[in-house]
This record gives structure tokens, C-alpha cells and sequence, in this order.
């Protein structure tokens, strides 16, 4: 709190360096606001609409590129065509099972290493960093050699069951989390007779609550966008990032248009925009920690 105090301060008595961050952020923000709206007016375009006006309003508003789009978006597997619908339960399905199990994981190993020490929550700690910082190369082949032998390959629930474990960035944003609430709640909670299970999921975790979800929408926003692992390790359930990743490389003439393209991207977009607009506070608020509003 004391080190947020002066920098604030700091900030405060260099205007300079206050406006030019306002600067550098209303830049950033314009930029992606001018992207989402050249992309929904091109996704209203005709294609030679689109060639000869590339930044003006549609000559004629296309709406009907969605019900093409929505026709044409879909994926061969297993001898038959998967369309949209299924691509977004294969999608809805793989991001839920990808973000609960590694949130989970990652919620209560973190919460056990910073409130409870041992030589086991350093060792844990220190190999989620070696984990982060040694690049894993060429092991592709290997992984999927081992997930076939294992079983999970082409099976998204037992691939994620086996998902549960502390990684990456997320847990040490958890652990930070934890550490920074007092233990006081603990102990005032041990006195009422409180034991480990209730301790942390009636005290810690609603106190966490706001960075919980800010990491859970994150971490499933990062699953609706991961094509790469529905093509390599689930062939049978091909989901919408996939299927978008497929459409930009089809040669049919009424789906080749990048018009068509960008009206496929705003469709997979839109579910993801509804989960932002209904949880923006929980994403660009201040995280509460220690349960004093910080």
C-alpha cells in the first residue's frame, strides 16, 4: 500500500509522465476499437464492395454474410460434416474443461503453499518456475505418443482431468493473492472450531473471489481462441477457433471471400464479447485482497 501511495505521488508531481501514459493507453484503445468496427462493417460488405471501399460504409449492407457463414462454417471429422452448432458445444465443452480443472488445481495448491509451509510447497513452486522459464522444444511428437498410450489422446474430459496441476503464470498470481491475505482470518477461525476445508472455501476463497474470476474468464477466453490443440490432440471434436481456422483456407467461391472470413470471426466473437460486457468490472476493477477494498 505504502509503495502504491508514492507512486502515486510520483505520478502526481510529474504531469508529464501522467499524460503521456493517458496517451499511450487512449492509442492503444483506439486501435482496438477502430480493428472490432472495421471488421463488423466489413463483415456487411460485399467482396467488391470490400476492394474498392476498404474503410467507408457498405454500399449495401450484407446481412446475409452471417446466414452464409453460418451455412458454410463447418468442419469434416470422422466422416461427417460438424456445423456451427457443434462447433460451439465442442468449444463451450473444451474451454469449460480446460479452465476448471487447471483453475482448480491451481487455486489450491497455491492456497496450501502460501498458507501452510513445508520443503514440498518450495520444491512445487520452484518446479512451476523451471516449468515456465526451460522452453520445451520438439516434444510434440513424444506428448502425443504418451497420450496415446495413456488414453486421453481424442478424450477432451480425461485430457483435462490430467490438466490438474499447478502451472504457469495463474498460480503465482494465486499465491500472491493468498499471501497477501492476512492470516488473522485463519486463526480467528480456528478459534470457532473451524477446520482446514471450511477455512479455505468459506473464508479464503470468497475473500479471492475477484481474482478467481478474473483469471477463470482469461483462462477460458485463451481456450475459445486455441485452435491448435482441438487439431492436434482432439481430431473427433473440432471446435470453433478450429473451424475458423479451417475457413480461411477454404477455396469454394462463396466462402473464400475475406468479407465471409471476417463475418465468421465476428460470430465466434460474440459469445466471448457477452461474457467481457457482463464481468468488465470483475476484469478492470481493483482485486480485493485481505478484505479491505484495495
Amino acid at each position: 500500500m505504502a509503495k502504491r501511495i508514492r507512486h502515486k505521488e510520483l505520478i502526481n508531481q510529474h504531469p508529464i509522465m501522467k499524460w503521456t501514459g493517458f496517451a499511450i493507453l487512449l492509442i492503444y484503445a483506439f486501435t482496438l476499437i477502430f480493428s472490432l468496427g472495421w471488421a463488423l462493417l466489413s463483415s456487411l460488405k460485399e467482396f467488391s464492395d470490400f476492394r474498392e471501399n476498404l474503410f467507408g460504409l457498405p454500399k449495401t449492407w450484407m446481412f446475409s454474410n452471417y446466414a452464409t457463414a453460418f451455412q458454410a462454417l463447418y468442419v469434416p471429422a470422422d466422416g461427417r460434416n460438424y456445423t456451427l452448432i457443434y462447433l460451439i458445444i465442442n468449444s463451450v465443452m473444451y474451454a469449460g474443461l480446460y479452465t476448471v480443472f487447471p483453475v482448480l488445481a491451481n487455486i489450491v495448491v497455491a492456497y496450501a503453499c502460501a498458507k501452510y509451509k513445508s520443503k514440498l510447497c518450495e520444491i512445487v513452486k520452484t518446479v512451476v518456475i523451471l516449468r515456465m522459464v526451460i522452453p520445451i522444444v520438439g516434444g510434440l511428437a513424444s506428448s502425443l505418443t504418451v497420450s496415446k498410450f495413456i488414453g486421453t489422446y481424442d478424450n477432451p474430459l480425461l485430457a483435462a482431468i490430467f490438466q490438474f496441476s499447478p502451472q504457469g503464470a495463474h498460480f503465482l498470481i494465486f499465491l500472491a493473492t493468498f499471501q497477501g491475505i492476512s492470516n488473522e482470518y485463519m486463526e480467528a477461525a480456528r478459534i470457532d472450531g473451524a477446520g482446514h476445508a471450511k477455512i479455505m472455501f468459506s473464508i479464503m476463497l470468497p475473500l479471492a473471489r475477484n481474482t478467481i474470476i478474473a483469471v477463470g474468464i482469461m483462462v477460458f477466453i485463451g481456450c475459445w481462441n486455441d485452435w491448435e490443440t482441438a487439431m492436434v490432440w482432439f481430431p473427433s471434436y473440432p471446435t470453433l477457433a478450429y473451424g475458423l481456422y479451417r475457413f480461411q483456407f477454404s477455396t469454394g467461391n462463396s466462402i473464400s471471400d475475406i468479407t465471409l472470413q471476417l463475418t465468421a470471426c465476428i460470430i465466434a466473437m460474440i459469445p466471448m464479447l457477452i461474457i467481457f460486457m457482463f464481468f468488465k468490472d470483475k476484469l478492470v476493477g481493483n482485486i480485493s485482497m485481505g478484505g479491505l477494498k484495495g
